[in-house]
Order: structure tokens, then C-alpha cells, then sequence
């Protein structure tokens, strides 16, 4: 339903009371209905990808896991008290996250983004995953806490990883042993721990 934009479901029309998975995918849905929220009250896993026109996703009590995949308008993930994972790719305009009580695990990707969305820096978790451009990743890796460090300095277990943009200009001083080499930072916060891997030294 590639031209889909509108849900009706009223709060007051009971049904789906034992739906547990939905995805939702390649269409113009503008929102998510109060109805799913409402009734849905066993959905545990919630995956919306390429979704044109949705703005938000919120007010689910029971999702416990949650895959946003692009969806380019998407602006805020708000009040599902029981979330516990998101994965977040290629979301460019998201920038709230609230009212997630039980976030603990984040994985963002965007290969393109040249810095890190501002919303890492309040969201208190344990575990996060990054992939991003190696030219981001090589700024994560100074540690200045009043760049990209400061956004995810707080959170316990990261795991980072550089991918190479196709025709990018950042990769053109890379040697081709390199070129498809894993960049990567492990960094834990208690015990303290960092490593990084970032190319081999041209110097």
C-alpha cells in the first residue's frame, strides 16, 4: 500500500488484543493510530521502516522493542514507558526521545550524518551501538567532551564503528590496504576502558 496515509482507529473500537508483532512498511502513513496504542495492549515489537510522512511514535505502554528504519520526517519517540531497545537507522529529522523510562539500548546508524543527534546526550543507557562515516568516528575518537564524546561519554558500553562512504572525498588519503579495514572504538565506562582502531598510520 505504497500510497497509504491515514489509519482510522478509534479509541473506543476494541481489537488486536492479542497482536504481539507489526511491521509497517513502504508507505505515506502519516501517524499511528490512538486505537493501536490503546487496544494492542500484548505488542511487544513495533518495526516501522520507510514510512514517507510519520512524525512520531508514542504512546505505546507495552512496546518493548522498537526498529525505525527510514523514515525521514520521524521527529520524536515519546512516552512508551516499557522500551527497552530501539534500533535507529537513517532518521535524519529525530530529535526527542522522552519519556522512555526503560531505554537501556540504542543502535543508530547513518552513514552520512557528520556529527551525532543531540538526543544521545540525555539518554540514559547502558549499551550503544554506532555505525557512522569514518570521519565521524575519527572525531568521536579525540575524547572532547564539548564535541561528539560529550553526547555518549555517559553511557556505559559503546561499541563504534567507521564505514567508508563510496566516492567520498574523507576516504581519499586512506591507502587501499585499508580501504576495507574495520574501524572501530570499544569504550566502557566502569571499569574504564577505550580502544580504537582508526587506519593505518601514513606517517
Amino acid at each position: 500500500m505504497l500510497g497509504w496515509t491515514e489509519w482510522e482507529w478509534e479509541q473506543h473500537v476494541p481489537a488486536m488484543p492479542a497482536l504481539e508483532e507489526l511491521t509497517i512498511r513502504n508507505c505515506k502513513l502519516q501517524r499511528l493510530p490512538a486505537g493501536l496504542a490503546q487496544h494492542a495492549c500484548r505488542l511487544r515489537e513495533l518495526d516501522l521502516r520507510n514510512i514517507q510522512l510519520l512524525v512520531s511514535v508514542e504512546n505505546f505502554p507495552s512496546v518493548v522493542k522498537l526498529w525505525s528504519y527510514d523514515n525521514p520526517r520521524l521527529e520524536t519517540i515519546s512516552n512508551n514507558p516499557s522500551l527497552q531497545w530501539i534500533d535507529i537507522t537513517n532518521c535524519p529529522a529525530l530529535e526527542e526521545l522522552d519519556g522512555l523510562p526503560s531505554l537501556r539500548s540504542l543502535e543508530w546508524w547513518d552513514w552520512r550524518a557528520e556529527a551525532l543527534p543531540e538526543y544521545l546526550r540525555e539518554a540514559k543507557l547502558k549499551k550503544l551501538r554506532i555505525d557512522c562515516r569514518r570521519s565521524l568516528l575519527k572525531l568521536i575518537a579525540l575524547q572532547d567532551e564539548s564535541s561528539e564524546w560529550g553526547k555518549i561519554q555517559h553511557v556505559q558500553q559503546v561499541k563504534a564503528y567507521g564505514h567508508k562512504i563510496e566516492g567520498g572525498a574523507e576516504e581519499a588519503d586512506q591507502s587501499h590496504e585499508d580501504e576495507d579495514a574495520e574501524w572501530y572504538i570499544y569504550y566502557t565506562k566502569e571499569p574504564y576502558s577505550f580502544d580504537a582502531y582508526l587506519g593505518k598510520s601514513t606517517g
